[in-house]
């Protein structure tokens, strides 16, 4: 259960993460607000949110979720998270609709490091595979520098997985960390959630289809 606090006092959300992760932290009650930068109701009910502070992951009870660009105020209890500090047991009000801020532009070693953590961000490098999974999400693995990153894309029309492998693309998301070190809390994964088709494209034209090039024995491909 969540210790008390002043539920009245409007909290940013870069002061949230601080003190979530000070050593003798117990979960508290806590009201933040900020723009709903990424959402989406088919894979649970937890949004995205982010002030000029911060971004943050939020764990809400009601029937119905906000959308991207909402601008909400939001009342819940302040936990560690298993990767990063979360807002659960949220309620939450819209106060009216806003501009979504201003992109990082990220790399994918910058993305691991932990540095764009909750944020907005721009990616780009080339996709070595793609699928579409259960709902109904686009999944890429992308070659970013010396980083692998997988995107998952919601809402992703209609998207071909075929249609992108090996292509330069580019993506605007929100980092999520995604896998730690147990108790350590070692960041060792984060991707990069997409809320709609129109978050991802590519330049230039498309490349010839590899899929309609005749198969090559193994000791020919390297000569």
């Amino acid at each position: 259960m969540a210790a008390g606090a002043d539920e009245s006092v409007l909290h940013q959300i870069r002061e949230l993460q601080v003190k979530a992760t000070v050593e003798d932290f117990t979960p508290v009650t806590v009201k933040t607000k900020g723009i709903v930068t990424w959402a989406d109701p088919a894979l649970g009910k937890y949004f995205q949110i982010q002030d000029d502070t911060g971004g943050m992951r939020v764990e809400f009870t009601g029937p119905d979720g906000p959308k991207v660009r909402d601008l909400v105020e939001v009342n819940g209890t302040l936990e560690r998270g298993p990767y990063a500090p979360v807002i659960s047991a949220a309620t939450y009000s819209v106060t009216g609709t806003g501009e979504l801020p201003r992109a990082e532009n990220a790399s994918g070693g910058g993305l691991l490091n932990g540095e764009y953590n909750g944020l907005l961000v721009d990616i780009h490098g080339f996709v070595r595979s793609a699928e579409i999974v259960p709902p109904n999400i686009f999944v890429a693995l992308l070659s970013s520098g010396s980083a692998r990153i997988t995107l998952r894309i919601s809402n992703p029309g209609d998207l071909n997985p075929k249609d992108w492998i090996a292509r330069q693309v580019f993506l605007r998301g929100v980092a999520v960390p995604v896998r730690a070190r147990s108790s350590l809390r070692q960041l060792v994964d984060v991707e990069v959630h997409g809320a709609a088709q129109a978050d991802f494209y590519s330049r230039g034209p498309m490349p010839p289809d590899p899929w309609a090039q005749p198969v090559m024995p193994l000791h020919e491909a390297f000569q």
